[in-house]
Order: structure tokens, then C-alpha cells, then sequence
């Protein structure tokens, strides 16, 4: 059995999409009075096979880019704590251990979440 489904433009495939306008659409209602695409898609026909490996892709990359949304921010801390290692390093002293310990953990922030949304940074030194 084929089953439709939306794709957007940039290879996405939806059951359903909730459109700019507020409603929602099927590969059923897409369509307007005359025919026309009402959004940017096309419809795709799957068999039950490629229906669950594009699941299976689309929660694959969900979770690629929740982990590189919070690598980014990692990263952005870390950089805008380089000062206090450059700071250090410049006058011959040692880095602070909480700022070892805070760059640490920020390092480590990705061994425990994996999601930006439920990550819990650490508190930057004072």
C-alpha cells in the first residue's frame, strides 16, 4: 500500500503540516480551488518501508541538530571565556581552577545532554 505525504522544498516529509495561515494540511487539502499547491510542497508517495525509514532519518537528523545547536553555544561560552586563559597564560600564571573547572565542564556538557533545550550549563565564575 502507498501512502501520501507532503515533502517541502527542502526534503522533509510531513502526515500533515501546519501552514503560515494557520491550517493545517494533508496531501488531501493542499491543493486550492484550481488545483495550485497552496505552500511550497509536493506529493510524495511512500510504501510502508520507505514511510519508516524516513522516520527513521528525519529523528536521526532531529537529533544531529539538537547536538550541534548545543555544541554552539558550548562554543560560544568557551570562546568568550579565552580571555581569562589568555590573560593567565600572558602574565605567567596559572589558570584559576574554577575557570578550569567551569571550561571543563562546558567541554563535557555533551557527555550528559544532548539537547540544547534540556541542557544545564554550568554557572561562569565571577
Amino acid at each position: 500500500m502507498r501512502v501520501k505525504h507532503l515533502r517541502d522544498i527542502e526534503g522533509n516529509f510531513y502526515d500533515s503540516y501546519l501552514g503560515e495561515n494557520g491550517r493545517y494540511y494533508t496531501p488531501e487539502n493542499i491543493f486550492d480551488e484550481d488545483g495550485n499547491l497552496q505552500e511550497d510542497f509536493e506529493i510524495y508517495e511512500m510504501d510502508e518501508d520507505e514511510v519508516e525509514e524516513n522516520k527513521i532519518k528525519s529523528e536521526q537528523l532531529n537529533i544531529e541538530n539538537n547536538l550541534a545547536d548545543l555544541r554552539k553555544t558550548r562554543n560560544k561560552l568557551l570562546s568568550e571565556s579565552d580571555w581569562v586563559v589568555t590573560k593567565s597564560l600572558e602574565s605567567g600564571e596559572s589558570v584559576p581552577s574554577e575557570w578550569v573547572n567551569y571550561r571543563q565542564a562546558l567541554r563535557d556538557i555533551t557527555n550528559t545532554y544532548s539537547n540544547l533545550d534540556d541542557a544545564v550549563f554550568p554557572e561562569k565564575p565571577e
